[in-house]
């Protein structure tokens, strides 16, 4: 599969695992993007399908966004 990373302004890079951006519809042969882009803007969302398994923390006061890799099922 290809990679999938966010690279931010400040040089923080997001690496995501690909079941965080595929879906996969038949085994071994058929498989989804999980990212879809807005139709009236080039933004694109990061849902809740790029963040499973990471820890997001949204510091609103500091307009800052932090991220961890984790094991939600360990939580």
């Amino acid at each position: 599969m290809p990679e999938f990373t966010i690279l931010f302004e400040d040089g923080a890079v997001w690496d995501f695992p690909a079941e965080n951006y595929f879906i996969s519809l038949v085994p071994n042969e058929l498989v989804c993007l999980a990212i879809l882009g807005t139709p009236r803007t080039a933004m694109s969302m990061i849902g809740n399908y790029q963040q499973q398994n990471f820890h997001i923390l949204y510091d609103t006061k500091r307009s800052r966004l932090g991220y961890a890799p984790t094991s939600c099922a360990d939580v």
